[in-house]
């Protein structure tokens, strides 16, 4: 799988996402987050990490303040 979608919980849409991997990409090179909206953004990587699967710890954070942070 090359895309997770992350449903976050905001009330609205985040000014700010930030996103760290949390174990090794294994034959993925590179991360972005995009399509990000009011309910949920997916965090792409540029190929099929392979087993174990890629994981990432995320937060994301409105204009107003309100944050949110979770593990993927």
């Amino acid at each position: 799988r090359t895309e997770a979608v992350v449903k976050h919980g905001l009330v609205a849409v985040p000014a700010s996402v930030q996103v760290t991997p949390a174990n090794r990409l294994g034959a993925a090179a590179k991360f972005w987050v995009d399509g990000v909206t009011d309910r949920q953004f997916v965090i792409r990587v540029d190929a099929r990490p392979g087993a174990p699967t890629a994981a990432f710890h995320w937060r994301a954070v409105t204009a107003g303040g309100q944050t949110l942070a979770g593990t993927l």
